[in-house]
């Protein structure tokens, strides 16, 4: 699935894409595959990413607030330094492996 960004770049949404980066708030990306996806500094803030698959996405340092992620498979997804203010993680799937701590 092709998108264009909030910063007129357009990318493939597809398992191992390179989206570090990118400023992708307010897209709705929902049942989007991207297992395997670099996402490390992007911003997502208030996107609808419910039912993706993420399966060892790189999230590291990724701006997630407000962000909607119900039902999504996170499992074994680099969470970092990853922003995760109000966001909506209901029925999200993870491993035991990782804990998200709130501070």
């Amino acid at each position: 699935m092709k998108i264009t960004t909030n910063c007129g770049k357009t990318v493939t949404l597809e398992p191992k894409a390179d989206l570090s980066f990118l400023d992708l708030s307010g897209l709705d990306l929902s049942g989007v595959d991207l297992r395997g996806a670099n996402l490390s500094f992007a911003s997502l803030e208030y996107a609808n990413l419910s039912f993706a698959s993420l399966e060892y996405a790189n999230l590291y340092n990724a701006k997630l607030q407000n962000s909607t992620l119900q039902n999504a498979n996170l499992e074994d997804v680099n969470f970092e330094f990853a922003n995760l203010y109000n966001t909506d993680l209901e029925g999200a799937k993870f491993n035991d492996k990782y804990k998200l701590t709130k501070i």
